[in-house]
């Protein structure tokens, strides 16, 4: 029984190391600190989840800036719930783990793209939205 508790504790400490360093490891290829939140809505003229804006610092500036927005429309509004955010870099461990506990519903995968310029804007992966093909011209979903 004894021996059992060991095994469990020493596998429980190897899973809370190897996350400790993934999170550790996961700001490296981000080499320009960035704004890499970006916020999405519903477009209620195109019946879809589209892209809102780019730029806020953390998950939580973006998604209290665009449930505001929303939730402060008037009448005459052009967007709707649901409402989230997803996060581009040149990092794609950082990227995925980002989109993967803090992005959004309707994103559907992490794109590399194809841009040779994506990596000096930073935008090297980034989040697609489910409506968006999977493969595009210019990125493909990882």
């Amino acid at each position: 029984m004894k021996l059992r508790y060991m095994r469990l504790l020493n596998a429980f400490v190897r899973i809370a190391l190897a996350v400790i360093v993934t999170l550790g490891l996961a700001s490296c290829g981000d080499e320009v600190p960035q704004r890499g939140w970006g916020a999405y809505a519903w477009s209620i003229e195109g019946k879809r989840v589209i892209w809102f804006s780019q730029g806020w610092e953390s998950q939580r500036d973006c998604i209290e800036s665009i449930r505001y927005v929303v939730s402060n429309a008037q009448e005459n509004a052009t967007y709707a719930e649901p409402v989230g955010c997803g996060y581009s870099g040149n990092s794609y461990i950082s990227v995925w783990l980002k989109n993967a506990f803090w992005g959004g519903n309707q994103i559907q995968c992490v794109a590399k793209s194809t841009d040779p310029d994506a990596r000096k804007i930073n935008s090297l992966y980034y989040p697609l939205l489910d409506w968006e093909p999977a493969i595009g011209q210019t990125y493909y979903c990882m």
